[in-house]
Formats: C-alpha cells, structure tokens, sequence
C-alpha cells in the first residue's frame, strides 16, 4: 500500500452546508458530501464533494463534483450556512442518486448561477 499523503484534516470533518473557498479566493457551499475513508489503493483522495455549477457545462446540470486531489488546496473556512431554501431543497433534488438523469431533474445550470 502506499504512504499516506497529507491530506487537509477538513476532509473528516466536512458536511453538508460548509463554505469551503477555492485556491482562486471563490467561497463554495457544499451540497452533498459522499466518502471519508482516508485513502484508497490507487493513492487517491477518497472523497467527493458537490457544489452548485459556477458556469454551464455540456451537460447542463445545476451541480459539479470534485474530488480530493482537486480539493487539497482548498481550505475550509469553518462557516456553515442552512440549506433551507426552495432553490436548496431543488438542488437536493438533483443530487439523489436515483434522479442523476437529466430527465429526472428539476434544475438546469441556469437555475442555479447565483445559488453558490
């Protein structure tokens, strides 16, 4: 197995509704948190975290995922902000596993420019 890598002590500790901020200085709001396990056996990062879509893609959803090594330099502010809101609520929506097709979505990019 390889060495551990360092990996930002956040990663534990994440949840749904934490600010993280980007290297470029942009602050995200997380909306789904999926894996904690400290490492895996291709020496990846073994979490994934979704945010609202900053810009639209090809696929035209409301949401992005990264992974750990695109997330080890991001820093987590310690703020949290409550998701309670309809928007919220619909982003949710499209996050579930069972809706992860567009035709089972209710937002598109669009939808969601200045949800952050």
């Amino acid at each position: 197995m390889p060495k551990m890598r360092n990996r930002p002590k956040w990663f534990d500790t994440v949840r749904k509704g934490d600010v993280l901020q980007m290297p470029s200085g942009k602050y995200r709001v997380v909306r789904l948190v999926v894996g904690h396990k400290p490492y895996n056996r291709t020496g990846h990062y073994n979490i994934f975290i979704s945010f609202a879509i900053l810009h639209c893609s090809l696929t035209g959803s409301c949401y992005t995922t990264y992974d750990g090594t695109q997330l080890k330099h991001w820093n987590h502010t310690g703020d949290r902000v409550r998701l309670n809101s309809e928007l919220d609520k619909e982003i949710t929506h499209d996050l579930e596993y069972e809706n992860r097709f567009p035709k089972d979505q209710l937002l598109k990019c669009r939808d969601v420019k200045y949800a952050l």
